[in-house]
């Protein structure tokens, strides 16, 4: 859908650049040349071992004065300060202009096509037509003449060796001067610059610079798609991570619950176990009470001992062999039996017994 919009966009703004510059082409030149906007330029050119300042406002050119090339850097900034040159670079344009004497022209009679396709051109013809290889030389063209009904152009090529450019750039650059244009012209307020020699260079760097940036751009795209889906990856692979944290803590809290229902279970079977033993015992007042009941007054008991409904009972009597058969009358013990022989004790002048028993809950009810 993006790319859809993208290419109808583009489709849009080459329609109306196409339009635009079809109708600018039916304006009569001289409105045309009224209507055009012309930059101020600072124009330096080299004549006779000196550099001649020009200003450009419009049409208009007025010289600002010369300077040795050859003068140190610091007066030949003192001097250009005195002409003005520093107030007015930074109004303008600067411009270098080269005698014709060093460059080659040649006229040539071209397929009409965009500005941008003809530098192209002419950059892989420049061998075929001039003794000199696109790296070695900077070239522009001015075109003269075309033909709407062959769809021809007829165009002035300007070739100049890459040496005698570069020396002129250097010097100016000594100056602390930026050129944005190199024009070359015999005579220095012959017209304002129509060519420029440093756009074969700023094509070559632009095309070189537009590769990079279409593989910067690719990269970045690719780096998007990788972001676009380790981002997702990364989100599902956070929230597996905190499911499986949240698993793990319910499963220990599950383990901790099952254990805690097993304790329950354990301390409620215990305390069914000691009520249901406490339910099915008599209680001690009970066995007591009948104790005290039945036992003949000339017996006492010294100890008595329960366990699971079982008694054991010492003491001292007077006819202690009397005993088991009175206790086995009461509703509420059985099966009385003597543990141990019935012995005399001189010190109470009694019979000491031990007699083991059991109490019935049921039948005591």
């Amino acid at each position: 859908m993006m790319i859809t919009l993208k290419l109808a966009l583009g489709m849009v703004v080459e329609f109306f650049l196409w339009w635009s510059s079809e109708l600018w082409g039916m304006v009569p030149k001289c409105i045309r040349s009224l209507l055009e906007w012309k930059p101020h330029i600072l124009a330096i050119c080299f004549r006779d071992d000196e550099m001649i300042f020009l200003y450009w406002r419009g049409n208009k050119c007025r010289e600002l004065g010369r300077i040795d090339p050859s003068t140190a850097r610091h007066d030949a900034k003192s001097q250009m300060e005195r002409l003005g040159l520093l107030r007015l670079m930074r109004r303008g344009l600067i411009a270098v202009r080269i005698g014709s004497k060093t460059a080659l022209r040649k006229v040539l009679d071209l397929p009409s096509m965009p500005p941008k396709d003809l530098h192209r051109a002419l950059s892989i013809q420049i061998d075929r037509q001039t003794p000199f290889k696109p790296e070695d030389a900077y070239f522009d063209y001015r075109i003269i003449g075309s033909d709407r009904h062959t769809k021809r152009i007829t165009l002035e090529l300007t070739v100049v060796p890459t040496p005698i450019v570069d020396d002129a750039l250097e010097k100016v650059s000594a100056l602390g001067l930026c050129p944005a244009m190199v024009d070359v012209c015999d005579d220095p307020q012959a017209g304002r610059p129509t060519i420029n020699l440093l756009t074969s260079r700023q094509e070559r760097y632009v095309n070189s610079r537009s590769l990079c940036l279409n593989g910067t751009l690719a990269l970045a795209f690719l780096a998007l798609i990788v972001l676009c889906v380790q981002v997702p990856l990364n989100t599902w692979r956070i929230e597996a991570e905190d499911l499986s944290d949240r698993v793990s803590a319910a499963r220990i809290h599950a383990e901790e619950a099952i254990g805690l229902r097993s304790r329950i279970e354990g301390l409620y079977e215990e305390i069914t176990f000691f009520e249901k033993a406490r339910s099915e015992s008599p209680s001690v007042l009970l066995v007591l009470n009948e104790l005290t009941r039945i036992i003949p007054d000339h017996s006492w008991i010294t100890k008595l001992q329960m366990n699971n409904g079982g008694l054991k009972v010492s003491g001292y009597s007077a006819e202690a062999s009397e005993l088991a058969g009175i206790i086995e009358k009461s509703p509420m013990f059985s099966h009385p039996r003597f543990v141990s022989p019935v012995r005399h004790d001189p010190r109470t002048n009694k019979e000491r017994f031990e007699i083991s028993l059991t109490a019935v809950l049921g039948e005591a009810r």
